[in-house]
């Protein structure tokens, strides 16, 4: 999903011999520069860390989608990123990853295209867009799926980019059809 499905086709396009089958989920090989001011945006504007486990849950409950710009559906956006936090030593809840790796991961893996590994995966490659993507175009949907005869495609309907927490029965329907 999202930049571990980028991170997915380069390997595999690096690597095809050790790739017997892909599932890559609402990500395409498109450059976007400045990807990274998104996250930037919306990791800074979450009050981390949070003083407690119910400090942290009322602000994702009640004020996230008040405050926070988003390009996702902001309820299975706050839900990730609340399952997100770890408790630290002090009580306090912060983030399990690192914010700064995030934002430079994606600055550095979106600041130019990977439109030349698609035709180098070998391997059957299952491609999920939701419908409703605001990351994934259908353009670019549509040029995977032309450029590469061993991809298959699949947009499912009233989900966004979180496909899989969207629409989590037709997510796994087609994973189960494409294995």
């Amino acid at each position: 999903h999202s930049m571990g499905g980028r991170n997915a086709m380069a390997f595999a396009a690096m690597f095809p011999e050790r790739i017997a089958q892909l599932v890559v989920e609402d990500m395409g090989p498109e450059k976007r520069e400045n990807a990274h001011l998104y996250y930037e945006g919306l990791l800074g504007s979450i009050p981390t860390p949070f003083a407690s486990r119910t400090t942290a849950k009322n602000f994702f409950e009640n004020e996230f989608a008040l405050r926070v710009k988003t390009k996702e559906n902001p309820k299975v956006l706050s839900q990730f990123l609340y399952a997100n936090l770890e408790e630290k030593a002090d009580g306090s809840l912060d983030w399990r990853f690192s914010a700064a790796g995030i934002i430079l991961s994606v600055k550095d893996g979106r600041t130019q295209d990977r439109w030349s590994d698609i035709p180098k995966i070998t391997a059957p490659t299952l491609i999920i867009r939701g419908a409703e993507s605001t990351e994934f175009s259908k353009e670019s949907y549509n040029k995977m799926l032309e450029i590469n005869p061993l991809f298959e495609g699949i947009e499912i309907p009233n989900a966004g980019h979180w496909v899989h927490s969207e629409q989590p029965e037709e997510f796994l329907a087609a994973i189960k059809r494409f294995t």
